[in-house]
């Protein structure tokens, strides 16, 4: 891929801590953001393509020593 994805691709992670209602609303946040994109028309931007979206949230397991 070009220099322009590699700049624009991302990954990350990020711990939070938080309880399940404050969860469910950063999952419905998320998805209202992702879905806001998703109906968007499509550009006409010359390199347009599908990209892969991931999205996961759930409790740590904490190691027992």
């Amino acid at each position: 891929h070009s220099a322009e994805w590699r700049e624009a691709a991302g990954m990350s992670d990020m711990v939070l801590t938080l309880g399940p209602a404050r969860l469910r609303a950063l999952n419905d946040e998320l998805w209202q953001v992702l879905m806001r994109y998703r109906h968007e028309p499509v550009s006409d931007e010359p390199d347009v393509q599908s990209v892969h979206v991931f999205v996961a949230a759930f409790p740590r397991v904490e190691e027992k020593r």
